[in-house]
C-alpha cells in the first residue's frame, strides 16, 4: 500500500467533499453512502454493533474517515465478514471502493477500468504520481 502524501491526502479531502455535498447520483457515478457521514451516536444500535464487530469500528475511528485500518482496505481485499457488515450498512463495492477506500489499492489501468480516472486526473493527478 502507498503511504498518503500531502497531495494524496488533499485529493481525498476534495473527493469527499464532493461526494458529501449536493452531489446526487444523477452526476456522480454511485450514490453518496450518507450514513457513513453521520456521527457515531446518531447511528442506530445494530448499525453501530455491525459497525464494531465485522469492521472493527469504534466512535473515534467511525467520526475521523481515515483513522480505521479497515478502510485502507479495498472491496476486494475485505473478508466475507467485513463484506457482509459493510453489505449491511449499506455499502456497495462501487461505494466502499470509491467513498471508504478511495481507490488506495487500484492501479492507474484500474483506475480508467471504473471510469475514475478523469476525476483524479482533473485533480492534478499523473500516472507517475499514482503509482509511486
Amino acid at each position: 500500500m502507498r503511504p498518503l502524501t500531502p497531495t494524496s491526502t488533499a485529493a481525498i479531502a476534495v473527493l469527499a467533499s464532493v461526494a458529501s455535498s449536493s452531489v446526487s447520483a444523477n452526476t456522480f457515478p454511485f450514490p453518496t453512502p450518507t450514513f457513513r457521514y453521520e456521527p457515531f451516536s446518531s447511528l442506530s444500535t445494530t448499525s453501530q454493533n455491525i459497525a464494531e464487530e465485522k469492521l472493527g469500528y469504534v466512535e473515534v475511528t467511525w467520526n475521523n474517515h481515515g483513522l480505521a485500518p479497515i478502510e485502507h482496505t479495498g472491496w476486494v481485499g475485505l473478508s466475507s465478514n467485513e463484506r457482509d457488515g459493510a453489505s449491511l450498512l449499506g455499502h456497495t463495492q462501487d461505494t466502499w471502493d470509491c467513498f471508504i477506500n478511495h481507490y488506495e489499492g487500484y492501479s492507474w489501468d484500474d483506475l480508467a477500468e471504473k471510469g475514475v480516472q478523469t476525476h483524479f486526473i482533473e485533480l492534478g493527478w499523473t500516472q507517475a504520481h499514482w503509482e509511486h
